[in-house]
């Protein structure tokens, strides 16, 4: 009976721990996404002649913003592809082609950012989340064991060795440059700081008040006030953001946020 009543402890403190242990991750996996699905975006506009001054934006944002730099032609096509004229007819004429013609055509149409980019998730361009961790490159293990070290590297494990004709499976990470790992907020800029975004989509750190106090020089005070919006469908703001910026606009911003009840 005691052997009995010993097992049946074990079991149920095991299975306790689990819950436990499942509870926690749920909890951060929550935590997680309400800090991820809560962006805000302090505007300061000019309600009179409806024109945003500037916003002032954090990290997460701007990343957002910043990288439309890394976007791939055929995923900018996509999602805008007025702006890109008869290049349109060479994404369809891709589209159009079989593979025995074009044995690339799934890699055009599918670009993907370079490699020192592709960890930071884009809200116009979502990646895996495991890619965001660690890179999935490959290397030839036979080079490996006879040579002592891969002469290649490749990103698909089908691909064969240059050298020995053996399939290069052997997995290996991607190490990020110096840069990428002084960055510990992951992304594209800098955790802490605050940055000032005009209605023409220049950035700025905000260092001084200066900066804020010339944008708003000529506006009439009487006008001027503070409005926050929530922006946490970021991938609704960026579409628009990307299609105003590819019209060569001037007034993005306001273009933007005085549409679609963005502003009350």
């Amino acid at each position: 009976m005691h052997c009995v009543l010993k097992c049946l402890k074990s079991f149920v403190d095991k299975y306790i721990c689990i819950y436990l242990q499942r509870k926690a991750v749920f909890m951060s996996t929550f935590i997680n996404v309400q800090r991820e699905t809560e962006i805000f975006l302090k505007l300061t506009i000019d309600r009179e002649n409806r024109k945003v001054l500037f916003a002032e934006a954090n990290k997460d944002f701007v990343d957002n913003l910043v990288g439309f730099m890394i976007f791939p032609t055929s995923a900018m096509i996509t999602l805008n592809p007025e702006p890109f004229g008869k290049l349109n007819n060479v994404k369809k004429s891709i589209e159009n082609m079989t593979e025995y013609y074009n044995p690339m055509k799934a890699s055009l149409l599918n670009t993907k950012p370079p490699a020192h980019c592709n960890r930071h998730e884009h809200a116009l361009h979502p990646l895996d989340p495991s890619s965001l961790k660690k890179m999935p490159f490959y290397v030839c293990e036979e080079c490996i064991t006879t040579r002592g070290k891969p002469y290649y590297v490749a990103d698909d494990p089908a691909v064969l060795c240059p050298t020995c004709n053996h399939a290069m499976t052997q997995g290996a990470s991607y190490c990020g440059t110096p840069i990428e790992i002084a960055n510990e907020g992951g992304g594209f800029v800098r955790q802490l700081a605050k940055y000032i975004i005009t209605d023409d989509l220049n950035i700025h750190p905000l260092l001084t008040v200066s900066l804020t106090t010339n944008i708003i020089r000529g506006a009439k005070p009487q006008h001027v006030e503070e409005v926050t919006v929530n922006v946490s469908h970021k991938k609704l703001v960026m579409l628009e953001l990307l299609k105003k910026a590819m019209q060569n606009c001037d007034t993005v911003l306001s273009d933007v946020f005085f549409a679609d009840g963005w502003i009350a």
